[in-house]
């Protein structure tokens, strides 16, 4: 099942390990980093770690307004 095809609805989330890594664009990024950079223009927001939910392979860091722009990481 294509990745794009996992991500529907409320559940167009970005998520990752705890540590705070998530895959996005196919690269590695902390969450610090994806709030300073230009990713920001399609994240709706990003939770701190303490208050995401917990979902398999990690947690709910973020929300992202185009779901078509979003590829790997733990969907």
């Amino acid at each position: 099942m294509p990745k794009k095809e996992r991500l529907r609805g409320t559940r167009d989330l970005i998520s990752g390990p705890i540590e705070g890594q998530v895959s996005l664009f196919g690269k590695k990024r902390s969450l610090r980093s994806l709030r300073r950079s230009t990713f920001s223009g399609i994240i709706e927001e990003i939770l701190p770690i303490q208050k995401g939910k917990k979902r398999k392979g990690g947690r709910v860091f973020g929300r992202i307004k185009d779901k078509g722009l979003a590829e790997g990481g733990f969907f």
